[in-house]
């Protein structure tokens, strides 16, 4: 008995294949659990249809998944993080974190799709690569820097002269306070 195969079906074949097996195996084990049908001239044209339909849209992911890993390749992505001793991280920058920075820049992500070899636990510049539908992957560039550098390198020091004695202010009543 020739049927197609719906899943793919270990000894047997990958989905979409036309097989010929024992009528037994067909009725009995096969066709029950959904794994086949059976191969008419019907739901033949049927599958090559669907097969053509299949192959399109497997076009257009691969495609889309493309288009997103080019706006990925050169993306730098940075996190201000408090340290302690040695420039160890409080915590940790996760898949978690890299998903919803991605997020905020209207890029969506699943976080299990983020591959990173372990929690970045310390500063510098870390390659995170990203796994896209149809075997499309990126790598990103994550930034981690330590809390306070950012506002030093925004915020420049600023000269503050002290006023002298004579140039005090009066205290809050208005009367000159002495001074012992």
């Amino acid at each position: 008995m020739k049927v197609i195969l719906i899943k793919d079906v270990e000894g047997l074949g990958e989905r979409g294949a036309v097989v010929d097996v024992a009528k037994g195996y067909a009725r009995n084990y096969l066709l029950p659990r959904n794994m086949a049908k059976e191969a008419t001239a019907k739901t033949l044209q049927a599958y090559e249809r669907e097969k053509h339909l299949d192959e399109r849209r497997l076009e257009r992911e691969r495609l889309g998944s493309e288009d997103l890993a080019s706006k990925l390749s050169g993306l730098v992505l940075s996190v201000t993080m408090k340290t302690g001793e040695g420039d160890r991280l409080f915590g940790a920058v996760t898949s978690m974190d890299v998903a919803k920075m991605l997020n905020e820049r209207g890029i969506s992500v699943d976080k299990r799709n983020i591959r990173m070899e372990e929690s970045v636990k310390a500063l510098g510049t870390h390659i995170v690569e990203i796994n896209l539908p149809r075997g499309v992957s990126a790598q990103i560039q994550l930034e981690v820097r330590r809390e306070g550098e950012e506002k030093e390198e925004k915020e420049q020091p600023q000269e503050t002269s002290l006023p002298t004695e004579g140039e005090m202010p009066p205290a809050s009543g208005g009367e000159e306070v002495e001074r012992k």
